[in-house]
């Protein structure tokens, strides 16, 4: 939405504020109030749900800033 973008893979979740953002990723498991960016921690992790992130989008017409390829 607007740019904004979001994965989730069970308790992980990948988001990121604008087709420019830093990405960052939480475990809602123990932290659900997303205040503990764990993406230093977890890099691995963070590059699997993006790559599930860039899938989806080139499914559905997302370009890779988030937004519809029809708005770029």
């Amino acid at each position: 939405h607007e740019g904004n973008a979001a994965v989730r893979d069970g308790d992980w979740k990948l988001v990121r504020q604008g087709g420019c953002g830093d990405w960052e990723l939480f475990h809602l498991g123990n932290d659900r109030t997303e205040m503990n960016n764990l993406i230093e921690m977890q890099p691995e992790r963070a590059a699997q749900l993006e790559r599930l992130w860039l899938d989806w989008a080139s499914r559905c017409n997302v370009s890779p800033n988030g937004k519809p390829r029809d708005m770029e």
